[in-house]
């Protein structure tokens, strides 16, 4: 009999019941605390978590292992995404998201595109790959004898290039710079669209320069000068004696959504596209981080150590444009299954402004992230071992 044959014949021999309450067991008194979770304390503990038709058995730590992997648990090296979906906030954005999307299903027939742009440098290469242990243990007499050191997650910075693109059903679609780029994006996509009779969507994430404001409403942290310019131009009281705590006052009077304009939503609009903001840190639900990943991926078959940033732009621009399409349709199909499979979950039943969705994506992105090259495929479909 297999390993797995085993594993899955013990776990069967435990009621629905138990493998229940273990799983709520361990996720209450273990991760929901961040409490490190050991086999002894399960054991300790079996009475917790037991069900009543397995009140005679006394589980020993050998059995409680092979029950969790039989349980899909694995014991592996913790990703640190988790508080991503235990974040109020965060949570608050996934789940406007999920609603939007939720609602524009109803409408059916839609054409989805999902735009972003990703830096890049010469240096980039997975984080998991084949090494030779040997040479890390012994790197210098390897180095001596014409070999390496090994294989290295990153050989060298280099100078930095931003790629922008859409990712469609059809694959990589118009990799440009984005400033000039994002109103072809949406003429292109509303043209395509009206050719297939469909509804046009635009997904992007929640990136500073998607959200610049045009003659943005001052905030509390502006100079006072600042402050009264702005009031005097919208023709608003503004006495050259008044002091910056009475400015504060005044603007607290007003609604931000009556005054910020978002210069990407009012270009939207015009083309009649709908644009939706993707939630930060969820790579799952925009087809087009798969694209990135596959594309950083694909960087050290393609590019060489001599290459500069023009000739890398080059190289990876061409293998954009033949990037298959089958493999565009099925992250765009991924994407599509987390959307519906998570459509019921509801944090926040009120439906958020864009002003809300950006202030709240504002307060909670780091700006110093480091742009990993991470296998989202990997990520996503990772395979439980015993």
């Amino acid at each position: 009999m297999t390993r797995k044959a085993i594993q899955d014949r013990l776990t069967a021999s435990f009621t629905s019941e138990t493998r229940e309450k273990l799983r709520r067991f361990i996720h209450r008194e273990y991760f929901a605390v961040h409490k490190r979770l050991s086999l002894k304390q399960v054991k300790q503990r079996t009475e917790e978590w037991i069900g009543e038709g397995d009140k005679d058995r006394d589980p020993s730590i050998s059995v409680i292992r092979v029950l969790l992997h039989g349980m899909e648990f694995s014991f592996v090296k913790l990703q640190s995404r988790t508080h991503v979906y235990m974040d109020p906030g965060l949570c608050k954005l996934q789940a406007n998201f999920l609603r939007i999307m939720k609602e524009l299903r109803t409408q059916g027939n839609l054409m989805i595109w999902s735009c972003d742009e990703t830096w890049v440098h010469k240096g980039m290469r997975p984080r998991i790959g084949w090494q030779d242990m040997r040479a890390v243990k012994q790197p210098l007499t390897f180095l001596k004898n014409g070999l390496t050191a090994g294989n290295s997650a990153q050989w060298k910075k280099g100078e930095r290039l931003v790629i922008v693109a859409c990712l469609s059903y059809e694959g990589f679609r118009c990799p440009k710079e984005f400033e000039n780029y994002i109103e072809t994006v949406f003429i292109a996509l509303r043209d395509e669209a009206q050719k297939e009779k469909k509804t046009p969507v635009l997904q992007m994430d929640n990136a500073k320069y998607h959200s610049r404001v045009r003659d943005k409403m001052p905030c509390q942290n502006d100079r006072k000068e600042v402050m009264s310019k702005w009031l005097k131009d919208h023709k608003m009281p503004c006495p050259d004696s008044w002091k910056k705590k009475e400015m504060i006052e005044a603007l607290k009077q007003l609604d931000r959504r009556d005054y910020n304009v978002y210069i990407v939503d009012e270009m939207a609009k015009k083309y009649g596209i709908t644009l939706v903001r993707t939630p930060p840190y969820m790579a799952e639900y925009a087809p087009i981080e798969y694209g990135w990943s596959s594309m950083k991926k694909a960087m050290a078959d393609v590019i060489d150590t001599t290459d500069d940033g023009a000739v890398i732009r080059t190289k990876l621009i061409d293998w954009m444009l033949k990037f298959p399409a089958n493999t565009a349709s099925q992250y765009m199909e991924k994407c599509k299954r987390s959307r519906i499979d998570e459509g019921g979950i509801s944090f926040d039943p009120r439906q958020l402004t864009v002003e809300e969705v950006v202030e709240e994506a504002d307060a909670l992105i780091d700006d110093d992230d480091d742009d990993e090259v991470f296998d989202l495929e990997e990520m996503s479909e990772m395979s439980v071992e015993f």
